[in-house]
């Protein structure tokens, strides 16, 4: 990762109450604070206007129905920020290697096909929301491999892994893996629904609040090794349904690619009660103590951008002690990716496929044959 922005809704927090005419949005709304164990959900969203009078506690007041229905031309010119801030990081050199190079574009959200929603009223912003954003794909000119990847909560991860193909197999010598998430109440609550009732309605008053903030994002991918942070997506497995086991197999996992320099695990998962639980156990069950920091805790739950947000932390970090930082994040059907992240002086040294030994085991999913 050579270079990185991300830009997120500036209009304050606006506490979502369901209508009292729309069954389905109270009936998610229940099934979501049962889940999660927040009984407050407050949203920060892209597109919102402030109605008039004081802000309480802090909060300024928004219509409800702005709410739901907030302009999508904030978030527009918002990825187009994150864009040209995250080339802003790039060197002179790393600039002029970038105008030569092969450039390809990889964008992601998190719902799919969402103009409909959004009540776009122009072809030209549908096509910059559900398939590319033009304008970038020209401004940065990107000649080589591009698609749009809709990965819901793995998004970004996904997109990870298709710059990550692009480069190895030199089909790119640089990608832009681009994206935005819109906080939608009714899909957010539909989603986090899904993980089941963890509490009942006696302890609704222990209960805590919720952020949910939009942000879109740019990261500049290049193969030139120790320029940035080396990112490398070790490991993926689907959990069990029962706690114990999948909190076994996720401290077996951590354990496996913890080393001596591994400074921090970043939790980049859904705020739910349930995935809350079973990485606490997973903690106790490691064999020696390590930092955990709860991204959503920290930053509000961004949906497919907090593990690019655990990316983000490592990269503000100014201290060498966390070299090596493993990143759990999930994709809401659970199945959990782990991400390892090196600062540039900790980057461990990667010997060729092609000089490996005959005998040398080849990684799970790699084909035996000779890279062409």
């Amino acid at each position: 990762m050579i270079g990185c922005s991300i830009t997120e809704a500036n209009n304050g927090f606006a506490e979502f109450i369901p209508a009292e005419v729309n069954a389905l949005e109270a009936r998610l709304y229940q099934h979501a604070v049962a889940a999660t164990g927040k009984n407050h959900w407050y949203f920060n969203r892209f597109g919102l206007e402030a109605s008039e009078g004081e802000a309480p506690d802090g909060i300024p007041p928004h219509p409800q129905e702005n709410l739901r229905k907030a302009s999508y031309r904030e978030m527009l010119n918002a990825m187009t920020l994150s864009c040209k801030n995250a080339f802003a990081m790039l060197d002179r050199q790393q600039e002029n290697r970038l105008r030569k190079a092969r450039t390809g574009f990889v964008y992601f959200d998190a719902w799919g096909e969402t103009g409909v929603i959004e009540g776009v009223n122009s072809w030209r912003d549908s096509m910059s929301i559900d398939m590319l954003p033009k304008a970038l794909v020209k401004a940065y000119s990107a000649s080589a491999f591009s698609c749009k990847v809709r990965g819901e909560r793995s998004g970004f991860l996904q997109g990870l892994r298709i710059a990550s193909d692009l480069l190895n197999s030199d089909a790119a010598d640089t990608v832009i893996l681009c994206g935005q998430v819109r906080a939608l109440p009714v899909l957010v609550l539909s989603e986090a629904a899904a993980f089941g009732r963890a509490y009942t309605a006696k302890w609704y008053r222990h209960f805590g609040n919720q952020f949910c903030v939009e942000r879109t994002g740019c990261m500049v991918l290049s193969k030139t090794p120790r320029e940035g942070i080396a990112l490398n997506l070790s490991h993926y497995f689907l959990r069990s349904e029962n706690r114990a086991e999948a909190a076994e197999a996720l401290s077996a996992c951590w354990q496996q690619h913890m080393g001596d320099n591994s400074a921090a695990i970043y939790g980049a998962t859904h705020p739910s009660a349930e995935v809350e639980a079973m990485e606490h156990e997973a903690l106790k069950r490691l064999k020696r103590e390590i930092d955990y920091l709860s991204i959503s805790s920290l930053y509000g739950d961004s949906h497919c951008f907090n593990p690019m947000l655990a990316v983000m932390h490592l990269h503000s970090l100014s201290h060498s002690s966390a070299a090596h930082v493993l990143v759990n994040a999930d994709d809401g059907q659970r199945g959990e990716w782990l991400l390892e992240c090196w600062k540039p002086e900790a980057v461990p040294s990667v010997t060729p496929l092609s000089n490996l030994p005959k005998t040398a085991a080849m990684p799970d999913g790699l084909d035996k044959k000779e890279p062409q």
